[in-house]
């Protein structure tokens, strides 16, 4: 469990990691946008460990209450019958600890999944902010050069460049759209832990591949667009 816990940390740092460089290179100041979904995310972690871990202290203590109770209720039983009905009453009790667990299990799983898919769409979101915003881009300098084809330049070498910018950002979504519906396969109920483990080992390929293809357009971007301040000046 803890396992899978580091890498599903992991995926969420990879998204992060690529939308954090995203934004530096737009703007100097960094976005907080990314750390507050890091600390949204790391506090209902948090949350439902402290939920967990208060759960099983408070079963511990319960029981050791009971046992207390059970051993000097049948130090004073004067009867067979008075033991007997001690221990069916114990018997029970632990029946309903059990019941309560399996309860508590299922809540503390659906509220485990509540924070997975909640992570999942928050990531997905950014990262869909990012494209689109990396495809405004684009579009932004495919007017620049729309317009400078239209005063006589030649612009044959920087739209070459700008279908490269466009190609990494379209290989970029198709792999963080892989990714996602890597993560939307994993069926914990039906996979084992290990094929749980690849299908994320997996989807962080992908993600790790994604960011390669953000910073790459980006940094295309970013040299396209100093080389056309120097033309839109003399053009």
């Amino acid at each position: 469990m803890k396992t899978l816990l580091t890498i599903f940390t992991t995926l969420a740092l990879f998204a992060t990691t690529a939308i954090v460089h995203a934004q530096r290179q737009e703007r100097p100041e960094v976005s907080t946008e990314a750390t507050e979904m890091r600390a949204q995310l790391q506090q209902a972690r948090t949350q439902l460990t402290e939920e967990r871990n208060a759960y099983i202290e408070e079963r511990k203590q319960e029981r050791e209450l009971k046992r207390v109770e059970v051993k000097e209720a049948l130090s004073s039983a004067s009867s067979e019958e008075e033991r007997k009905a001690v221990l069916d009453e114990a018997k029970a009790h632990r029946e309903n600890m059990k019941a309560d667990a399996e309860v508590k299990r299922a809540e503390l799983k659906e509220a485990g999944k509540d924070i997975r898919n909640q992570r999942n769409e928050m990531i997905a979101k950014r990262f869909q902010a990012v494209i689109a915003r990396s495809y405004g881009i684009v579009d932004k300098i495919q007017a620049r050069l729309v317009d400078l084809e239209g005063r006589g330049v030649d612009i044959s070498s920087y739209q070459s460049s700008l279908d490269a910018v466009s190609s990494s950002v379209a290989e970029a979504e198709s792999l963080i759209d892989q990714a996602t519906l890597v993560v939307e396969s994993v069926d914990r109920e039906n996979m084992t832990e290990e094929e749980v483990k690849a299908k994320l080992n997996d989807a962080k390929s992908l993600f790790e591949k994604s960011k390669v293809q953000i910073a790459q357009a980006w940094e295309q971007a970013k040299t396209l667009v100093s080389s056309l301040k120097g033309i839109t000046n003399t053009a």
